[in-house]
């Protein structure tokens, strides 16, 4: 059994529930308010699209730059006429590829952090503004 309070409350929230519901919704209004909303999001999806495009095209050069040096050290494998030299020459292929591997892996990663920031740049700024907002009324 409720107490008569809690069915006051309870009627209370059912009636507001109906009325909200039979509200003409302004979509104006709406738009409206959430355009600065929807302006973050677009200015954050930008920012995104243009760094993955870098990300890209660093991928590709880098890419590029493997299939060469591939090339060339496979001339250079080719040549050799001993197994110390063939050795040697497979070794300095698979250090130099190794530490190619690393540069380009903390490049990406400093990439990463960048275009983190960036997307996340307007986001940050329209929440801030939004809580000022809130604040303020």
């Amino acid at each position: 059994m409720t107490s008569k309070p809690a069915r006051g409350a309870a009627a209370a929230s059912a009636k507001r529930k109906r009325q909200a519901q039979s509200a003409p919704i302004d979509m104006n209004a709406l738009a409206e308010a959430n355009q600065a909303n929807m302006e973050a999001v677009m200015a954050s999806g930008a920012a995104f699209f243009d760094a993955m495009t870098t990300v890209n095209q660093e991928l590709a050069g880098f890419a590029t730059r493997r299939l060469q040096m591939t090339i060339e050290r496979s001339a250079v494998l080719m040549r050799c006429d001993q197994p110390e030299t063939l050795l040697r020459a497979q070794m300095d292929f698979s250090r130099t590829s190794f530490e190619q591997s690393l540069i380009e892996a903390a490049k990406l990663m400093t990439m990463a952090a960048e275009i983190t920031e960036e997307c996340w740049r307007p986001l940050q700024t329209r929440s801030l503004s939004a809580l000022r907002e809130l604040h303020k009324g």
